[in-house]
């Protein structure tokens, strides 16, 4: 692509703050949500057409649960989000899952 621009609307609550142990494994000190929007115009060229114009948007939100793993001092973050894309060709359109762990996203 030639060029991308873009906007985002992010906004992140905490839920619950339920102080569940789970022996010495884990410890959930706080679940949070997040609701975001992206939106965006790409253009670009590609080989079976010479012009390419789309306008992603995704809409969707997010569960994070911040824990303490094995007693460890740090937090680990880990998280589901759904987004809902459209507005794009190819398989990314429609609905997505993603599963996070710290800051590594499957």
């Amino acid at each position: 692509f030639n060029n991308f621009y873009g906007w985002g609307l992010e906004y992140e609550l905490p839920i619950l703050y339920p102080d569940l142990a789970f022996g010495p494994i884990a410890y959930v000190q706080r679940v949070r949500g997040t609701g975001f929007i992206n939106n965006g115009v790409v253009n670009g060229f590609n080989v079976v057409s010479s012009n390419i114009r789309e306008t992603p948007t995704s809409l969707g939100v997010e569960i994070t649960l911040d824990l303490n793993l094995f007693r460890q001092a740090f937090i680990f973050e880990l998280g589901l989000k759904y987004a809902h894309v459209m507005g794009v060709s190819g398989p990314s359109q429609g609905n997505n899952f993603e599963i996070s762990l710290g800051s590594i996203a499957f």
